[in-house]
């Protein structure tokens, strides 16, 4: 304390989808399909993503902006490498 008064040192953390702001990710919706694009952020029960891809099982769609309602994804990662897997 310094002259009677507290100082509010805390720093506020950033929770963990403003971190993926701006960041390339992909997701798995439940039935499938993977949609890739850049996070713009979650309202209500949707994420936000821009210059998106989407992969469907016979069809790709490329949009600038796609909303996704966040109970269809099954996973969401950031956007890595694709590689073949192997048979040994």
């Amino acid at each position: 304390m310094k002259n009677g008064k507290r100082k509010n040192n805390r720093v506020k953390k950033k929770s963990t989808f403003e971190l993926l702001r701006g960041k390339e990710v992909t997701l798995q919706l439940l039935r499938g399909h993977v949609v890739t694009g850049t996070f713009a952020g979650s309202e209500d029960s949707y994420y936000i993503l821009s210059d998106v891809t989407i992969r469907g099982y016979k069809y790709v769609c490329k949009t600038p902006l796609c909303l996704i309602q966040k109970g269809q994804v099954q996973h969401m990662h950031l956007k890595g490498e694709i590689t073949p897997i192997s048979e040994s």
